[in-house]
């Protein structure tokens, strides 16, 4: 999941400055392939083919959530870990231990799916 986010972000990060260059020196200094009006159709395609991309990385990342799934993941992890310690080291019973594992099922049943 972090490597997909990692991805979608870059990806949408690149196509967003892919799309600015191309339509930027398209109207600073004409169309760079082709000449006339096929040399701005074809610049304004291919900038909005960029800005396309960059529309749909963008919405798969916020529509899938990976930002708050992670964080809710990794504030998961730490606390199983931290009563998996906590049991190791007998500074919890195992009466504590379930209460606190099913506090932790309450407060996170995404990541625990």
């Amino acid at each position: 999941m972090r490597r997909t986010n990692s991805r979608l972000l870059i990806f949408s990060i690149l196509t967003s400055g892919a799309s600015t260059l191309v339509t930027g020196v398209t109207a600073a200094g004409g169309p760079v392939i082709g000449e006339g009006v096929p040399g701005w159709r074809l610049a304004c395609i291919v900038g909005a083919l960029f800005g396309f991309a960059t529309t749909v990385s963008t919405s798969l990342n916020a529509q899938l959530k990976y930002s708050e799934r992670l964080s809710e993941g990794n504030q998961c992890a730490a606390r199983l870990r931290l009563l998996n310690t906590a049991l190791a080291t007998g500074r919890r019973t195992w009466e504590e231990a379930v209460k606190e594992y099913d506090d932790i099922l309450r407060a996170y049943p995404e990541p625990l799916r």
